[in-house]
């Protein structure tokens, strides 16, 4: 857009706020630009509150739309005389302005940032920092509106003064009707300075919403991110509903007295013509030996990494050495050089600082220099990898190379970066979170004042689809269709909330994304402090930064590759041995026969339930099928058929006749068994049969893979004709075209497939070989996910591996889960909930140092300087962690004042010295108090504290009184229900008409849409539930959380969520059942139990209509008694915890009739 473009009459608006002043506007982009083309609009200026987050989106689609982008923003200005804070406007004239506004923009955060929020310091600026940009004071809290407010008439001429002095002509005053108090003041005193001091004004409005109904949107969206209600009138407004998009006549007419101020903006909007330029990329600086260049050490240290490389046969190491060269030329002559070394340099770094490093991901594995620089463990002529798909020289794009690190690492990696190339030059980048469908409306229900429990049934409605929008939940969900139909308040809260769905709700921290730039980052875009987290983030999200040539790198934190440390360093701590998991041998039968079995939990990529179910089809028995499954498990080839003939293929071996579509592709395919498993065997195919290069075939790839249909019959045409020059008839050519275009989609990126196998298969040698140290390191990786522990902790008890979880204890516990003993691991004290990772090490730390703690004080009184607190304490005694001390949980948890005042004066007579004076080690264990001995917590209640300490039943389970019984009733446990289910998937043994009846405890009921989901769990195992929407009613109030359950129902497989559900149809309280259907209580008893307590314990009972039968066993014989009616008892629960008590829970058992 050319000054040419911008005619009269026009009003372009310099100051929208769009979407990006978080919090404070609802305009979004698009619609603005669409408003702007509507109205004739030529230009239009973002003015965001102290960011310019939208600057490079609003350019590339206003460009793209024909409009043209001002780019500026509204900073705080920090006063040098008062408490108060300004607001200035800076808009970009040129490459200079934008340059000096970035680094403005930049200190702000990093030497202004306060409280939340940016700010510069008026004496920052100067007449260096001034050139390229245009200044605006405007609305009350301008810097010179405030003072004028005010009457501070010689603090006005001072600020004047000072930005005509750096800003010159380039300084105005902006003036505003939107009916804000004292704005007809303020006018007149701005006519009056624009007149006295020569400084012209502009028409302002600050639209921070696009038409005037809007406005409701705006105000909702200030309170959601203020906190407050919207009826709340002692909230702080400083927003009209004047401040929407006027077009020129709303304008022209609110200015008519002062028609300059309307040409003025026109004027200003012709000054400002900055745009971003297109540049490809942007590499930093990597230094090198003085005597080379960075192309000629690129190959050096390429040359010197192959010459290492070991196991490469003699008669294959000149093609080596050609890949090599030629990858070399395509990186040099591309440009790329600097960034293969910048990757390897950080790598290396990584490994030889211990910090575990992936074998390779995505792409990238395909280059064999990226091998020989150890960015990569995979050679990829072993695995027929192509370079060309990582960097393609027909179709030039930046390379990427994605690196895994384990997460503990990650950010030493970064910090190391950071050092090395500049801490002004590194930087992660910034991410936008937006208000999803159900957090939004949360969210307005909240600021409309609604009962919580009303908005959260509402909520609850809409289906838990990742990414759903409000629009698809309503068509999704019958119900909440309904309620938005018939019930007036849901309606109000839907409508506001789709208009406010997908606004910016807050800027974070990307997962894994660093930008490296050649000079300092602000030169390219401002940088920004996210709350609570140390150092900047980039403004420009990684699209945007790389739109402007800036390289961005992904540093990914992989927890696998942490379990795979811990495990070796567990496993060389045993053996004082030096293990190197990057050299195992992929032949193993050990691992394949694991893997075979389908037992894969914690096994990398192999551990759910489809893929089990895939793994047992197929038997995996060397590496290359591993490598396949990690390529076949996704949605399109499990639909497709593809996977079912790659398995039969490859059972029936040499008794089926495949077809490779051509003779000539039998070499291509045959690994796979005819079938197009990855998309370098596509492009292998184009280069045998249709002449391609690597970089065409990779472009047919990339066509393929998008089905652009434009595209697709060019590529068509090209390979047909390349196929004819080759001797392939047309009619055959064509025939595989349209086979390969039909899979090809389908494909998987093998460099991707053999990276992560090989990640799978170190995991599962480490199950298969040394599985204590296997399952503690997952265990530690994992101790904030108590869902993963359970899972784990189930498959710990499996028959095959028969270890036992050890319960937490402060005499044997670490901060991390370790292996103790052959097929022992015991629990991590880090794993508890209340403890935190400070007291955790320190109680590790303590005991090792001092040896074991003695009780309950020794303990306390030597965690002192921990700042053990009450809290603490608490969770250690629920959790059984102070067990050892042999006092009961209950005793324990009346005494902690005791203790932590004991700690205290003890601390207190140390620091003073009268211990050393007065006390020996027995004078300080005679001091000690005596514990206020209380009888331990029932069953019911001891449990329940574990749960709140641990996350799940340790020591025992709700459902241990009840578990005998349930033999009678439902016949099995959920584990054995579970493992005849995985047996039978993909039979008929589980038909829709068969009922299956189970019982347990309920777990996390909520509602999805209309149904409702929980868990069933009874010790042995967990099981998915479901009660849909159609039969909810009949359930009443009986699935609460916590509550023990008889349940009957169906059993279906769900593919997409990949697991076996229980769909419950009738439900009954287990305890009335027992009641309802028991008919005997038998006990078994031997010469240590005590009669009397016993027939006192039956007669509180009595009557009932539960007859009696005692098994007493004694040195010489067992005697059945059966005693008379009129000691029939009434099995009610007080009953059954009162003979817990007395027998315990084995020792007993009520039998019911079916």
């Amino acid at each position: 857009m050319t000054e040419k473009n911008i005619k009269n009459p026009t009003f372009i608006h310099l100051d929208v706020n769009s979407e990006y002043s978080i919090g404070k506007s609802v305009v979004r982009i698009d619609e603005l630009l669409d408003e702007c083309i509507n109205e004739g609009i030529p230009a239009v200026g973002i003015a965001d509150h102290g960011n310019l987050f939208s600057a490079y989106k609003i350019y590339k689609r206003a460009i793209k739309k024909g409009i043209k982008p001002i780019i500026g923003v509204t900073l705080s200005v920090q006063s040098e005389t008062s408490k108060s804070d300004y607001k200035l406007i800076l808009l970009c004239k040129d490459k200079l302005g934008y340059e000096n506004l970035s680094h403005l923009i930049t200190r702000s955060y990093v030497e202004g940032y306060h409280l939340g929020e940016a700010k510069i310091k008026m004496k920052w600026i100067n007449n260096k920092n001034a050139e390229g940009l245009v200044a605006i004071s405007a609305y009350h809290e301008g810097i010179i509106q405030s003072l004028m407010l005010l009457d501070k008439e010689n603090e006005v001429e001072k600020q004047i003064n000072f930005l005509k002095n750096n800003f010159g002509e380039n300084f105005f005053i902006g003036v505003t009707k939107i009916n804000r108090e004292r704005e007809v003041e303020l006018l007149n005193k701005s006519v009056a300075l624009s007149s006295k001091y020569d400084i012209p004004l502009i028409a302002m409005n600050n639209p921070k919403f696009l038409k005037e109904e809007e406005f409701i949107t705006l105000d909702a969206r200030v309170c959601i991110d203020q906190a407050t209600v919207m009826d709340d009138r002692n909230r702080e407004v400083k927003y009209t509903n004047q401040q929407f998009f006027k077009n020129y006549d709303q304008m022209h007419s609110l200015f008519s007295e002062i028609p300059e101020a309307i040409s003025n903006a026109n004027e200003v909007a012709k000054m400002c013509n900055f745009g971003f330029e297109n540049i490809d990329h942007i590499l930093p600086h990597f230094d090198t030996p003085e005597k080379y260049t960075i192309e000629e050490f690129l190959s050096e240290e390429a040359t010197k990494g192959l010459s290492k490389l070991k196991n490469i046969p003699d008669d294959k190491k000149e093609l080596y050495k050609t890949r090599l060269d030629s990858e070399l030329k395509i990186i040099h002559s591309t440009g790329f050089s600097g960034y293969f070394l910048i990757v390897s340099d950080f790598v290396r770094w990584s490994r030889a600082n211990n910090i575990p490093v992936g074998p390779g991901r995505g792409s990238g594995p395909g280059s064999l220099v990226a091998y020989c620089l150890d960015i990569s463990d995979i050679d990829p002529m072993k695995y027929d990898l192509i370079f060309e798909r990582f960097l393609n020289p027909e179709r030039v794009s930046m390379p990427d190379f994605d690196i895994d690190f384990c997460v503990n690492g990650r950010d030493s990696v970064i910090q190391y970066v950071s050092e090395k190339y500049g801490n002004e030059m590194v930087s992660q980048i910034i991410t936008y979170g937006t208000l999803s469908a159900k957090a939004v409306l949360r969210d307005v229900g909240r600021i409309l004042g609604y009962p919580y429990g009303m908005v959260d049934q509402v909520a609850k409605l809409i289906p838990f689809d990742i990414g759903i929008t409000l629009s698809d939940a309503l068509k999704k969900s019958s119900e909440l269709a309904e309620k938005y139909e018939n019930d007036e308040e849901v309606e109000a809260m839907m409508n506001l909330s789709l208009k406010l769905e997908g606004l910016v709700r807050n800027a974070g921290t990307h997962a894994g994304g660093v930008v490296i730039a050649p000079s300092n980052l602000s030169d390219f875009m401002p940088l920004y402090k996210v709350d609570d987290e140390v150092g900047t983030v980039t403004q420009f999200d990684k699209d945007d930064a790389e739109s402007i040539g800036l390289i961005k790198f992904d540093f990914l934190g992989l927890k696998t590759l942490t379990v795979i440390q811990k495990a070796v360093d567990l496993i060389n701590k045993k053996n004082d041995d030096n293990m190197d998991i990057r050299q195992l041998p992929l032949d193993d039968k050990g691992t394949y026969k694991l893997l075979s079995s389908s037992k894969t939990v914690g096994i990398f990529q192999l551990e759910s339930s489809g893929m089990r179910d895939l793994i047992k089809r197929m038997k995996p028995s060397k590496f290359d099928d591993i490598v396949a499954l990690v390529a076949l498990f996704r949605p399109g080839p499990l639909q497709s058929g593809m996977v079912d003939d790659f398995i039969e293929r490859r059972k029936s071996g040499q008794q089926q006749v495949i077809d490779y579509l051509h003779p000539t592709l039998e070499s291509i395919l045959k690994p796979t068994y005819g079938v197009i498993v990855y998309q370098e065997q596509v492009m292998q195919i184009a280069q045998k049969l249709a002449n391609y290069s690597q970089g065409s075939a990779d472009i047919l790839r990339k066509a393929m893979g998008k089905k652009i249909p434009e595209e697709m019959a060019k590529q068509k045409d090209i390979f047909i004709q390349g196929a004819i020059k080759n001797n392939v008839k047309e009619s055959a050519a064509k025939r595989i075209f349209d086979l390969i275009e039909k899979f090809a989609g389908y494909g998987f990126n093998k460099s991707h497939s053999v990276s992560y196998a090989m990640i799978a298969y170190q995991t599962a040698w480490l199950k298969k070989h040394h599985t204590d140290e296997f399952y503690a390191a997952s265990m530690s990786a994992d101790m904030d996910n108590t869902d993963k522990l359970i899972r784990l902790k189930e498959d710990c008890l499996d028959s095959d591996f028969n270890i036992k979880i050890l319960g937490p204890c402060v005499n044997h516990s670490d901060f991390n889960f370790i292996s103790e003993k052959q097929g022992q691991i015991r629990y991590a004290l880090g794993a508890i909930k209340g403890i935190g990772k400070l007291v955790a090490e320190s109680i590790e730390h303590e005991r090792k140092s001092n040896g074991k703690y003695k009780n309950f004080f020794d303990f306390t009184k030597r965690l002192n300087e921990a700042k053990i607190s009450k809290r603490t304490l608490e969770s250690l005694i629920k959790s059984g962690s102070l067990d050892c001390f042999d006092e009961s949980r209950a005793t324990l948890m009346n005494s902690i004042k005791l203790g932590l005042n004991y700690s205290n004066r003890m601390a207190i007579e140390e620091k003073t010295g009268q211990s050393n004076l007065f006390y020996s080690e027995s004078n300080v264990e005679e001091s000690e108090p005596n514990l206020e001995l209380r009888r331990e917590w029932n069953l019911e209640e001891l449990l329940h504290k574990e749960y709140q300490s641990l996350g799940f039943y340790f020591s025992g389970h709700p459902f241990d009184p009840y578990r005998n019984d349930s033999r009678h009733i439902t016949k099995s446990s959920l584990s054995t229900l579970k493992k005849m289910m995985e047996s039978e998937k993909n039979s008929n043994a589980y038909s829709n008409e068969s009922y299956i009846e189970v019982a347990g405890l309920i777990m996390e009921p909520k509602r999805r849409g209309n149904n409702i989901v929980f868990k069933i769990e009874d010790g042995t195992a967990v099981l998915e539930a479901i009660i849909f929407g159609e039969r909810r009613e009949a359930f009443g109030e009986l699935i609460q959380d916590k509550k023990i359950l008889h349940l009957k129902g169906k059993l279906r497989f769900d593919r997409f969520a990949d697991l076996w559900q229980f769909v419950a149809e009738e439900a009954t309280d287990f305890e009335e059942l027992i009641q309802k259907k028991a008919q005997v209580l038998m006990i078994k008893c031997d010469t240590r139990f005590n009669p009397e307590n016993l027939k006192k314990l039956l007669e509180s009972h009595i009557p009932g209509k539960c007859q009696i039968k005692i098994n007493y066993k004694n040195d010489v014989d067992d005697i059945k008694l059966r005693l008379g009616n009129h000691w029939n008892v009434n099995p009610s629960k007080q009953l059954r915890e009162l003979l817990t008590a007395e027998l315990g829970i084995d020792n007993f058992q009520f039998l019911t009739r079916n």
